[in-house]
């Protein structure tokens, strides 16, 4: 249970020690593994909401928690992101600055994880990274037409996966999200 309150009721000094406050704790996540599937279930409950009249209810996002341990870069670019969304939901300045750094570790990773990625077939992990990196760009921009260019990261790496490991679990909802998304850039260009 975490109290939601902007002013949590008042407790005796005895009762409170050295510990800070329940409101300072909600709005500055730690690094370890509850807070770090709040942050991940606070992003899915924002953004991966189907549409009304959406007949299928499976997103690529429920895969977010197992992905979050399966690498560094998975790691890292979950992290920033969840982390900036949330950040950006309270309006708190050190979550941006801690957003930031996990960003920028993220693009660090990723740049060595691509190398690797030449010589092997990506998994669905290796599509998801830099769509969640585009994520951090729509979320908290860090250069003009930034999330573009994880959104056509996320197509290549796609293409290297092939249409035949595409068509069951993780890898065939990645593959309709960047589809459509890849529409949406593509109209975006042509206006």
């Amino acid at each position: 249970m975490v109290h939601t309150s902007p002013n949590p009721p008042a407790r005796p000094a005895s009762l409170i020690g050295n510990r800070p406050p329940i409101s300072s704790l909600i709005q500055q996540p730690s690094n370890g593994p509850l807070n770090e599937q709040f942050l991940i279930s606070t992003f899915m409950t924002y953004l991966a909401k189907p549409s009304i009249e959406a007949l299928e209810q499976e997103s690529w996002m429920k895969y977010l928690p197992t992905f979050a341990s399966s690498s560094r870069v998975m790691n890292c670019s979950i992290r920033a992101t969840t982390l900036a969304f949330f950040a950006r939901l309270t309006d708190n300045n050190d979550m941006k600055v801690e957003a930031n750094w996990w960003y920028a570790t993220a693009l660090r990773e990723e740049r060595a994880h691509v190398q690797h990625l030449l010589l092997h077939q990506p998994a669905s992990e290796d599509v998801c990274a830099p769509l969640m990196l585009m994520y951090y760009e729509l979320i908290r921009p860090t250069a003009t037409g930034g999330w573009m260019k994880h959104l056509v990261a996320a197509s290549k790496l796609m293409e290297l996966t092939g249409p035949e490991n595409c068509q069951t679990g993780a890898s065939h909802l990645l593959f309709k999200a960047v589809r459509l998304l890849m529409v949406f850039f593509h109209s975006f260009l042509d206006i």
